[in-house]
């Protein structure tokens, strides 16, 4: 599942794409990323298939590049996000990411001659 960083960064890259200033236009483009941000959680499909999670073809496999640390926490997948760990996270993002939600939101200047 796409975290709320990611949701959060791909509305603002959204934004910053749009090429007009309706409401509408905004939106479609959010939308747009939103939707490609979604694109490396397909391979949770592998579970169906029986590949382990940790797998080099699993869901924190080939589409997920790993650092040798991690700036901010993991979300934990299923029910463990409402538990006391995935809340922790949620809250982490929420603060890191606030910044490109309020930019994606906050409506824009109008534009004087």
């Amino acid at each position: 599942m796409a975290s709320i960083g990611h949701i959060f960064v791909e509305m603002a890259a959204g934004r910053g794409y749009a090429r007009a200033d309706t409401t509408r236009m905004i939106a479609a483009w959010m939308i747009r990323f939103t939707a490609l941000s979604l694109l490396p959680d397909l391979d949770a499909v592998s579970f169906i298939l029986g590949i382990p999670y940790g797998a080099p073809w699993g869901h924190r496999g080939a589409t997920h590049f790993f650092f040798p640390w991690q700036p901010l926490p993991v979300a934990p997948i299923g029910p463990r996000l409402f538990a006391e760990e995935g809340r922790h996270v949620l809250l982490t993002e929420t603060v890191v990411f606030a910044p490109l939600l309020l930019y994606a939101l906050v409506p824009r200047r109008s534009k004087r001659s």
